[in-house]
């Protein structure tokens, strides 16, 4: 036996106007919609399932036996969101006459926390990196740090440094 459900339609609900194919009694009498003989309109009203006041009393419902797979397509949040941004990645200094000092944004834009771990400098040599937070720091989604790097004149002629953020 098939399995129903049961589904309340009605044949004015559409904008509050008798669906198209009305070919019923004569209209003034108080516009008599429901005495609708020869309707040819909706196929459920004309195969007897659904009556013109009435309401569905059994739809048959079936569930398609196939196995279909799918993936999320991405989008524009996948290309921004969930994960760490440092920006600028690179800075370019030229050439220094004195110091500098440069700010450097740590964004976390993923909608959970996230813990940075360290912040480590490599061939660093005249850079200071002072931390606005201490680390471990646990970032609350979506906050963004920014760190003022200041590059002395005391390092070496060429500058090849690494500021690395580990989360």
């Amino acid at each position: 036996m098939a399995d129903f459900a049961t589904a309340t339609l009605s044949a004015c609900s559409l904008g509050g106007y008798l669906p198209t194919g009305y070919a019923g009694t004569d209209w003034p009498d108080e516009f008599q919609w429901w005495e609708a003989d020869g309707y040819l309109g909706d196929p459920l009203i004309a195969g007897g399932e659904m009556t013109l006041l009435g309401s569905v009393v059994r739809v048959p419902v079936a569930l398609s036996p196939m196995v279909k797979s799918a993936a999320v397509a991405a989008c524009y949040l996948d290309d921004y969101y969930y994960r760490i941004h440092v920006i600028p990645r690179t800075l370019d200094l030229g050439q220094l006459l004195s110091a500098e000092t440069r700010d450097v944004t740590v964004w976390n834009a993923f909608f959970e926390p996230k813990t940075l771990a360290s912040v480590v400098k490599d061939n660093a040599e005249g850079i200071v990196v002072p931390a606005p937070v201490t680390t471990p720091y646990a970032m609350a989604p979506l906050e963004e740090i920014t760190y003022s790097i200041e590059i002395g004149i005391s390092g070496p002629v060429t500058i090849d440094a690494t500021v690395t953020f580990t989360f």
